[in-house]
C-alpha cells in the first residue's frame, strides 16, 4: 500500500533526528529549560570506558521554565530551584568522552542555558531523590 502525498510531506517535514527532542515527553521525565550553576569537578568513575571516568558528571543546575511532565514523574518542580543532577554522558562535549555515543552533545559549562529531559530516582532507604539527565540541547 502506497503513502498519501500529504503523508510523505508530513514524513519529510517532521524528519526524525535524535539529537531533537521529540513534541511527546516520555513517562517518567520532565522536560525542563534550566540554566547550569555549578560543575562538580570530581571524577567519580574508574571504569575507563564510562564518560564520567574521564570528565565531571555532576553539576547544580537552576529549572528556568517546565517545559511538561510526562506520566509517572513523581515530583513537583518550581521555577528557580536548584537541583542537583547527574550527566550521564558527562558535561564535556561527547566527542571529546566516546567516539561511540551516537548522541552529538555540544558539552556544559557554568551558565549554559539548554532544555533536557529529567529523569528521578528514589534514592534506596532515603527521602532524597536522584535526578539524571541524558541528553539536552543548548538553548
Amino acid at each position: 500500500m502506497e503513502e498519501s502525498a500529504q503523508v510523505k510531506s508530513l514524513k519529510e517535514s517532521y524528519e526524525r533526528d535524535r539529537d531533537k527532542f521529540s513534541k511527546r515527553i516520555l513517562a517518567g521525565k520532565c522536560r525542563i529549560s534550566a540554566t547550569v550553576v555549578s560543575i562538580d569537578p570530581q571524577i567519580y568513575s574508574d571504569d575507563p570506558d564510562q564518560p564520567c571516568s574521564k570528565a565531571p558528571c555532576r553539576a547544580t543546575i537552576r529549572v528556568d521554565e517546565i517545559l511538561g511532565y510526562g506520566a509517572g514523574f513523581n515530583k513537583t518542580l518550581g521555577i528557580g530551584q536548584e537541583l542537583a543532577v547527574h550527566f550521564v554522558f558527562s558535561l564535556s562535549p561527547s566527542q571529546e568522552v566516546s567516539r561511540q555515543l551516537q548522541l552529538d552533545l555540544p558539552g556544559l559549562q557554568e551558565g549554559s542555558r539548554f532544555i533536557a529531559d529529567l529523569e528521578s530516582a528514589p534514592v534506596p532507604g532515603e527521602e532524597e531523590e536522584i535526578f539524571s539527565i541524558y541528553r539536552y540541547e543548548l538553548k
